[in-house]
Parts: C-alpha cells; sequence; structure tokens
C-alpha cells in the first residue's frame, strides 16, 4: 500500500505530514512533521517558529531549502539545525512515529488493518535527509505494526 499526504482514502493517515494532534514536553504538535522539525534545530526561537508555523511551512522549515531561507531572512545563525541529526534521526523520528500512533488511536487502527501489506511511502521524505528513497518511514510502520499488533 502507497502512502502520502495527498493520496486519497485511509492511508493518507500514515504520512509524517498529516494532520494528527500530539503532546509533547506540554506542547501540542499538529503532525509528526511538526515534531520532527522541532527536534531538527537546536535554538528555541526557531524552535518557536515551528510550533507557530502549519504543518507544510514546518516541514519546508526542517529542509536545507528552508535553513536557506531562514539563514538569509535572518541577521543571526539562530536558526541552525542539530549538528548530530543524521546521527539520532532514527531514534527521534521513531520515538515520534510511536507517539503518532500512541495518541491517535483511529490512526493505530489504520495502521493495525493493513495487515501484512507492504506500506511504501509515496513521497521524497526531507525528514531523513540521507538516504530518503529507501523507505525507512513504510519499513518503520511495518515494524511498529508488528510490534502493536
Amino acid at each position: 500500500m502507497r502512502f502520502s499526504k495527498s493520496c486519497e482514502g485511509q492511508a493518507k493517515v500514515l504520512s509524517m505530514y498529516y494532520g494528527s494532534p500530539m503532546i509533547y514536553e506540554d506542547q501540542l504538535f499538529n503532525s509528526a512533521i511538526q515534531l520532527i522539525s522541532w527536534h531538527k534545530c537546536k535554538h528555541p526561537v526557531y524552535r518557536h517558529a515551528i510550533l507557530e508555523s502549519d504543518n507544510m511551512r514546518a516541514g519546508f522549515l526542517g529542509t536545507s531549502l528552508g535553513r536557506g531561507f531562514l539563514a538569509r531572512h535572518s541577521k543571526t545563525e539562530v536558526f541552525s539545525l542539530r549538528s548530530n541529526w543524521e546521527a539520532i534521526a532514527y531514534k527521534v523520528i521513531s520515538k515520534i512515529v510511536r507517539l503518532k500512533l500512541e495518541q491517535n488511536p483511529v490512526i493505530m487502527k489504520i495502521l493495525l488493518d493493513t495487515e501484512d501489506q507492504v506500506l511504501v511511502e509515496n513521497e521524497q521524505p526531507v525528514y531523513w535527509e540521507t538516504e530518503p528513497t529507501k523507505n525507512r518511514t513504510g519499513k518503520l510502520l511495518m515494524q511498529l505494526r508488528k510490534r502493536y499488533g
């Protein structure tokens, strides 16, 4: 089953961009991509900007293109990202996906209802940065489906 932020039907809820509210550190995040972007940065001003943004803009701000945009439009380099992001990305994103599923039972049920289908993310995710074409999100969701199932 292919899933993305723009696909039809229930599969779109598996996308990191899908609006799935979750609480993390007493903050409300509107989607997994917003929380991922928040984790990628290190400065409180940047984190605040992500909390105030919508899902798509939060995802954009977490990309290298978004970092360049912010650097050109700010007087300081407060918008820099964590230097260790690539080393911690899988652990952080795994935790965020678990939060999304645990705090949104409908999404958990949709994932479990996919049974043994192969899940393939049908978009180029910017949040992995390294090897974005390796279907890491789909593989992670299948691992969690097995764990929770």
